[in-house]
């Protein structure tokens, strides 16, 4: 059994960005996703008046997720789910800092609260199986921020494991850092971090050739990706690509989305490596 997902930071609104502000490219991320009819999408850089004007024109999809801020407000990490392939059975949120349950905690070098929301879900096609989503992003500034942000999302992950039993895992998320950067080797299986190993997988084949992902409206190739989709715990990347394409004659957002295809295995994952 294939799924389809996709990684798509949606640039926060600023009247600022003037005619490239939110409103004049809500239709056009629509079109981004309703062309490439994900089953799961993790989006990025969604405020709440977005997430508002944004849902309405994907009538498919269910959402799960709340802001980053103390009061629920502010940017959301919401994961999107077609709601004729997918039902969510669970879901919950974490900040990003040494107090994770607590709403709008800061964590170490950030600059702002960062947060990854997770969701359960069962396929509607086969009941039997459940997959494990989250979706963060991490600081774009704070070195240490990003490393323990990351430690701490993987930490998750394998306490989840531990508690729901062995489940697919898809890690979604705008990590602002290249393929060479430890975070990225260290989610994508490839190194150890902090003298932990994560058993997951990159979706881009070849990440180093994928080209940039962030490109401030400009469009482009030349460069290197900052969001990323990784899966793991049996679900194995089979392809993953970034979506240059205009929507009404627009790029819908700074940032390119990010789509995979993974393969759902009935395996028995990797030992869980503990510290």
């Amino acid at each position: 059994m294939k799924i389809t997902a996709m990684s798509f930071n949606l640039r926060v609104c600023r009247l600022l960005d003037f005619h490239r502000s939110w409103v004049f490219r809500r239709e056009s991320a629509a079109l981004a996703v309703a062309a490439q009819k994900p089953c799961l999408v993790g989006f990025q850089e969604l405020t709440g008046r977005m997430l508002a004007e944004l849902s309405p024109l994907l009538p498919e999809y269910g959402y799960v997720g709340t802001g980053r801020n103390k009061d629920g407000g502010g940017e959301h990490n919401a994961i999107f789910y077609h709601r004729k392939r997918l039902v969510p059975l669970e879901w919950g949120q974490l900040w990003l800092s040494p107090q994770p349950q607590v709403p709008g905690s800061i964590g170490w070098d950030a600059r702002f609260p960062r947060i990854c929301t997770w969701a359960k879900l069962k396929l509607l096609k086969d009941p039997a199986v459940t997959i494990l989503m989250y979706n963060t992003h991490l600081d774009h500034i704070g070195r240490t921020a990003k490393r323990q942000g990351a430690l701490l999302v993987w930490r998750t992950i394998r306490e989840h494991q531990e508690r729901f039993g062995p489940t697919p895992v898809l890690l979604a998320g705008d990590f602002n850092a290249g393929p060479e950067h430890p975070v990225i080797r260290f989610l994508s299986g490839e190194d150890e971090l902090e003298g932990e190993r994560s058993p997951l997988a990159n979706a881009f084949a070849d990440p180093q050739h994928a080209g940039k992902t962030h490109h401030g409206f400009l469009g482009g190739r030349l460069g290197k990706p900052i969001d990323y989709l990784f899966g793991g715990f049996g679900l194995l990347p089979l392809h993953g690509d970034v979506i240059r394409s205009k929507y009404n004659g627009r790029y819908p957002s700074d940032h390119y989305p990010v789509s995979g295809i993974f393969r759902v295995q009935r395996l028995t994952p990797k030992p869980i490596q503990t510290p």
